[in-house]
């Protein structure tokens, strides 16, 4: 797929969602969907913002047209990440900044401009060569590759704690901190499956979605539509 900023009639992550969710749901037996915006990773390993958070703003969409195509009462629907990247906001940029532009505050030692955001590592960490001055250059371009600190020839990701989002039936457990792998398990016990099957809450007989519209918060037993949506942000 090409970045949604460069396609010209491709379909949007939006646009495959709508058709996934359409095709799936003819199944009475519910189903399991998962939509990774794959390419705001591929932005940030190239140190391109534009790109990163364009792909961010699309998978936003994807989202909004999820929760427009299910039934809220019967769909657990998941928003999290995989992992973070070094990438961030840095200076004291005033409010109306974009963090595409220059920060308008101050300058660096070198008596030259620096981003608003920017990558610790990645292409155009410096060598030898002397530092270019950004607001010479035009941040807001599809591909600008920006300025960071250690050069690689891919940015790596970090390790800051990854949100995680949830909305419909047993989306109380995923709350506050936990370990990544207890998401696994959240699912698990909502679905009834693996070592969560002779639960309270089940009772181990597959259902259609129609049976269960009324339910009350855990009177019901199992999970008939279970979305998760997957994306890499910057934190």
């Amino acid at each position: 797929m090409a970045f949604q900023l460069d396609s010209k009639d491709q379909p949007s992550l939006a646009d495959m969602t709508e058709a996934a969710i359409k095709i799936l749901s003819r199944n009475s037996m519910g189903f399991l969907l998962l939509v990774e915006g794959g390419r705001i990773d591929h932005g940030h390993h190239g140190d391109q913002a534009n790109y990163a958070l364009s792909e961010t703003l699309e998978l936003e969409k994807a989202i909004e047209k999820t929760m427009s195509l299910v039934d809220e009462k019967e769909t657990l629907l998941i928003v999290t990440a995989d992992h973070s990247h070094g990438y961030g906001v840095i200076g004291y940029a005033t409010r109306n900044m974009s963090v595409l532009d220059v920060d308008n505050t101050a300058k660096g030692r070198d008596n030259k401009s620096y981003l608003t955001s920017s990558y610790f590592n990645g292409p155009r960490g410096l060598m030898n060569e002397i530092r270019s001055d950004p607001a010479t250059e035009n941040t807001f371009a599809n591909n600008y590759t920006a300025q960071s600190l250690v050069s690689l020839s891919s940015a790596t990701h970090s390790a800051e704690d990854v949100p995680i989002y949830a909305n419909g039936p047993y989306s109380e457990l995923f709350h506050s901190s936990m370990d990544n792998t207890f998401i696994a398990h959240a699912i698990m016990y909502s679905l009834c499956i693996g070592p969560y099957t002779h639960q309270s809450h089940c009772d181990n007989k597959p259902t259609s979605g129609s049976q269960f519209t009324g339910f009350r918060q855990h009177s019901y037993h199992y999970v008939v539509f279970l979305c998760i949506l997957l994306y890499n942000f910057l934190h």
